[in-house]
């Protein structure tokens, strides 16, 4: 598609990544962010930027005039926020996922896609598939779940056709490398880096489903245009299931340095102990199959955090 683009949440990991791929392919942007726990070095050059909450409608229905897409990833993305803070996680993550649909209905935008996440699946059987009984363990996870069934119905209500991937475990450069309650990967990178302990939470064994950024969001791009991944909700991972403990000797390996790893943690609230997602939907839909070359990707992911430490000190 050609036509500009509205990235909320576009100074945060995945929402900045998405943001750096549309102007790569020639698209107008839009980043919208409060800064939360943004950072405008991730918000790219060529994006306009536009520094607001995601419940403030006047000023989401006044910047999507001329909008042609909508790219969600404006929330509180915690487990851990969602359990300490769950009325901030419900008005953050569903009340202003609602506001900006209402936006989007009266401003004509008719298109939006949205980063749901394994969390809603909670403990289930393995593989994890879109048809089977969810089951949310934490306030986020209901928060996610209920943003995609608003979605659908105002897809039902007002034609706005929604994408919805159910992402898993994102790493990659711009991830948080100080941020405990958000993405493992960057954090582990960021102790090991800074010589920083690395508090591990339960005994390690809690397996996960890793996905590099540059995966999805290849995903992201090659979605907006089928029209099969509209109102379909899509897993996306790699089929994949390495535990904690596996993933941090990897990182250590491929950074050739060892973190300072302190055990003894008790579990946190809300979390899963395994996850795995069945990917056959992704590549029926999209012909899609995410790369698992993790080795090469967490040298990618390690590169980044470098030189990303070197000039932000």
């Amino acid at each position: 598609m050609e036509g500009k683009a509205f990235v909320t949440g576009g100074a945060g990991f995945i929402g900045s990544k998405i943001a750096e791929r549309l102007i790569d392919d020639g698209r107008e942007v839009v980043v919208y962010d409060d800064m939360s726990t943004g950072h405008q070095h991730n918000v790219p050059k060529e994006a306009g930027f536009v520094k607001g909450s995601i419940d403030n409608y006047g000023l989401l229905r006044k910047n999507l005039k001329d909008v042609e897409v909508v790219y969600h990833f404006a929330a509180s993305a915690s487990v851990i926020v969602g359990v300490e803070q769950p009325v901030f996680d419900l008005e953050n993550n569903v009340k202003g996922t609602v506001t900006l649909l209402n936006a989007m209905r009266d401003t004509g935008v008719k298109k939006i896609l949205f980063p749901s996440s394994s969390t809603v699946y909670g403990e289930n059987k393995i593989p994890m598939k879109e048809d089977m009984q969810l089951n949310p363990m934490s306030p986020y996870a209901v928060g996610k779940i209920a943003d995609e069934f608003y979605l659908r119905s105002y897809y039902n209500l007002y034609g706005i056709e929604p994408v919805i991937f159910r992402v898993f475990n994102a790493f990659g450069p711009n991830q948080d490398l100080n941020n405990t309650k958000q993405g493992i990967t960057g954090f582990v990178i960021g102790c090991i880096m800074q010589n920083r302990p690395f508090p591990l939470h339960g005994d390690g064994k809690q397996t996960r489903d890793y996905i590099y950024i540059d995966e999805v969001v290849e995903a992201f791009m090659l979605a907006e245009e089928e029209k099969r991944a509209v109102n379909n909700p899509m897993n996306l991972a790699c089929n994949t299931q390495t535990s904690l403990n596996d993933w941090v000797e990897l990182i250590e390996e491929v950074a050739g340095k060892k973190a300072k790893t302190q055990k003894g943690n008790p579990f946190r609230q809300g979390d899963v102990m395994h996850y795995r997602a069945d990917v056959s939907k992704l590549g029926k839909v999209l012909g899609f199959k995410p790369k698992a070359n993790f080795e090469g990707q967490l040298e990618e992911t390690i590169e980044w955090a470098k030189e990303h430490l070197k000039k932000h000190k």
